[in-house]
């Protein structure tokens, strides 16, 4: 689950703000047209999820 907490800019499709994932607090920067997701190693560790190498 993803809370936004705080938008920085809405005047394009890429967006940048404080969000909550899976409960913990971050900063992401949202490209509604991409098509591929990235998330730090560091911060992953962090969530109760299993974690996949992408090739």
């Amino acid at each position: 689950m993803v809370n936004l907490l705080e938008v920085e800019d809405q005047s394009s499709t890429v967006v940048t703000g404080k969000i909550l994932i899976a409960g913990l607090p971050s900063i992401a920067l949202i490209d509604s047209g991409s098509t591929l997701s990235f998330i730090a190693a560091k911060f992953a560790k962090k969530l109760p999820v299993r974690l996949s190498a992408h090739n």
